[in-house]
């Protein structure tokens, strides 16, 4: 009895894993192109006031002063220089400590799902039942919920729009696939009755 149990058991938490990695891993993907889009803001950021930090510090005062006559003076431009350079390092900081830390999390995480997947499958079809067994599998959760332990957390409030982004993009990638003639109104329509369906369609290797 105990052994039909385990026959229906382990489909179902198979299934329901492989769902929830291949989700996650998806609204790491989200996230990690979000905070990359910050880093190259920051870095856009970062060379502005670097170079204006120069033009003040070496640039001829005199020339400052024809271009911009408001701004001339001693004081004015010590003034402007010394906002200009916390501004650079308040950014540079939240640069080191925010951002590139969640991006540096975000591809790792999606690095670990994309290992732990490849695991799975290889367990699957190295069996000649093409099943995975108990033990690898519980083995296998394991390490998802370690990974999920650790990386959740990085996307913040984020996560949960994050999750709702990347299912739209699958269900609008799916309808593109049913109908790939069909105008941009219909394919959105289709994608959104299938954004239900793509969030329980992922459970197969």
């Amino acid at each position: 009895m105990g052994k039909e149990h385990t026959a229906h058991y382990e489909p179902s938490l198979e299934s329901d894993l492989i769902r929830r990695i291949r989700l996650q891993r998806g609204v790491h993907d989200i996230l990690e192109d979000k905070t990359q889009n910050w880093l190259s803001f920051q870095k856009i950021v970062n060379v502005c006031s670097g170079a204006f930090i120069t033009l003040v510090v070496f640039a001829d005062f005199g020339l400052i002063s024809k271009l911009a006559p408001s701004a001339s003076g001693l004081p004015v431009m010590l003034s402007v220089a010394v906002t200009a350079l916390l501004v650079f390092i308040m950014n540079a900081l939240y640069d080191v400590y925010s951002v590139s830390e969640k991006n540096a999390t975000h591809l790792q995480a999606i690095q670990q799902y994309t290992d732990l997947l490849s695991d799975l499958k290889k367990a699957k079809y190295s069996n000649p039942q093409k099943r995975i067994d108990e033990a690898t599998l519980m083995h296998c959760l394991s390490r998802y919920l370690q990974i999920s332990a650790s990386a959740t957390n990085a996307g913040g409030n984020s996560f949960d729009k994050a999750q709702e982004k990347y299912l739209k993009r699958r269900a609008l990638r799916k309808a593109r696939e049913e109908i790939p003639f069909g105008s941009k109104k219909e394919v959105e329509q289709r994608a959104k009755s299938l954004t239900g369906q793509c969030k329980e369609s992922e459970g197969e290797i």
